[in-house]
């Protein structure tokens, strides 16, 4: 523990105590340097180094009560102050990312990305607001030379390093760089820094994301048809793949980070926002920081237990279940239901409406919403699936289009057949046989249609009772 010099009257007095201090600061912040920034012992010992030297040590003897001659020690203390402030500027720029965290969060000048300061109105011009958020704006750019049309994410510095989040923002940028000229990824095409913000330069898609979209579109029509939702999906799993044949795990895949390059939801769709983003190839141990959007969050996630790229197929997953029937696949009302219906609910594949949906397209879901992550399907092979390929198995149906059509076929009953069924369904909703009569309503549907035919409910009644006739069947 450095101790407090004693000031004497003496002529050198205050160049005795320069030394000294001057000579304590320098071993601290050598030590911390040996030490490395990670240790918490040096980052005290680095804060005592700047927070030492107090301007009211210099005017007053903490033992005694008379005060220093100011007459004899006035050019000394001006000399030692002067001193003492280039020595902390000086050891500030000999290694600054060797500093504490509490002194970097002070300084407002920090070089965040250890780069040469530039301006952006040199390169580019700023244009409308596009967005805010809690770190940053986002604007419309123009590149001053080319002509081209930019997004611009205007981050605070001092706002970032008060938050702890500075880590993030780095990370952000090397997933970035790693996913250039992938094509269904945002591009990163500048980075700027100046006193006080860091500037990323990006595509600008001016389309909107997917969220925007795929909102409109099940406020209207209740859900995808099966076609249109494999297209959609084929071109999310195509930007995560892209992602993890860079060794990239995206971590936060949802409809709001993917965006739509032209207007009216038309063009490319690009995978964006890569804050929460890890680095993880199959040799790589599990990951086990947890992070993400909750319902998109596998199990393997919410345990803690580690995970790997199989958690953004998961997320896929919960993506088409939504696209097919217009709502996710579990049921919770906050985060910590979120987190127990994903780790332990089972998916009700028996129930409408993902009893409605075609086989190759349960036969997907089914295969992606896995909760063992060793037996989930990888993004890879999801590619290759008879249902998602180009000219695959999706057809234009979907799942509201069939419970219409049973519901036209209840309509078009007389009235006592009408009861008759809804009798019946109350009776067994009544007697918790719920899952019975769907599983039963499933063998009697053998085309799979969503449909019970005539000549399915004459077969299924003949089974049953080797008496029965087609008079029986049509009252």
């Amino acid at each position: 523990m450095l101790q407090k010099a004693e000031l004497v009257p003496e002529d050198n007095s205050c160049k005795r105590f320069a030394s000294r201090y001057a000579n304590a600061a320098t071993l601290v912040f050598e030590e911390s340097l040996k030490r490395g920034k990670g240790s918490q012992r040096s980052s005290c010992k680095q804060e005592q180094a700047v927070k030492i030297i107090d301007s009211n040590m210099l005017a007053f003897h903490p033992r005694r009560s008379k005060e220093v001659n100011s007459a004899k020690c006035f050019l000394g203390y001006r000399r030692l102050k002067r001193f003492l402030r280039e020595l902390l500027d000086g050891l500030r720029d000999m290694n600054r990312t060797n500093l504490s965290a509490s002194t970097l969060k002070l300084q407002k000048t920090h070089h965040l990305l250890e780069m040469e300061y530039r301006d952006l109105s040199e390169k580019y011009e700023k244009r409308r607001e596009l967005g805010r958020g809690g770190f940053a704006v986002v604007h419309e750019v123009a590149d001053k030379k080319k002509g081209d049309v930019l997004a611009c994410k205007q981050i605070e510095k001092e706002r970032l390093l008060h938050s702890g989040m500075e880590r993030l923002l780095v990370k952000e940028i090397r997933a970035m760089e790693r996913m250039r000229g992938a094509p269904r990824a945002m591009q990163l095409r500048d980075v700027l820094e100046d006193a006080t913000h860091v500037y990323l330069v990006v595509d600008h898609c001016v389309g909107g994301d997917l969220r925007g979209t795929v909102a409109a579109h099940l406020q209207q029509h209740g859900c995808y048809t099966e076609a249109a939702a494999a297209d959609l999906m084929r071109r999310m799993a195509a930007a995560v793949l892209s992602c993890h044949e860079r060794g990239v795990i995206h971590r936060d895949v949802k409809f709001e980070n993917f965006l739509w390059s032209d207007p009216g939801g038309r063009g490319e769709l690009k995978l964006a926002d890569f804050g929460l983003a890890a680095f993880w190839e199959p040799e790589d141990p599990p990951i086990r920081e947890r992070c993400g959007t909750a319902p998109f969050m596998a199990p393997e996630v919410w345990t803690g237990l580690g995970y790997t790229a199989a958690a953004d197929a998961w997320a896929l997953g919960i993506l088409m279940a939504v696209l097919l029937t217009g709502d996710s696949p579990f049921h919770f009302e906050d985060n910590k239901q979120c987190a127990e219906a994903t780790c332990s609910q089972a998916v009700e594949w028996e129930i409408p409406p993902l009893s409605l949906v075609s086989r190759h397209a349960r036969d997907l879901l089914s295969r992606l919403l896995e909760k063992d992550p060793a037996r989930r399907m990888p993004v890879s092979e999801m590619m290759a699936h008879p249902w998602l390929r180009e000219g695959g198995t999706a057809t234009e149906s979907s799942v509201k289009a069939v419970m219409r059509g049973c519901m036209d076929s209840v309509l078009d009953m007389d009235g006592f057949r009408q009861a008759a069924l809804i009798l019946l369904a109350r009776k067994t909703i009544d007697d918790g046989r719920s899952q019975a009569f769907f599983r039963a309503f499933q063998k009697c549907d053998t085309d799979g249609d969503g449909l019970i035919s005539m000549e399915e409910l004459k077969s299924s009644l003949k089974t049953l009772y080797s008496h029965a006739t087609e008079s029986h069947v049509r009252g």
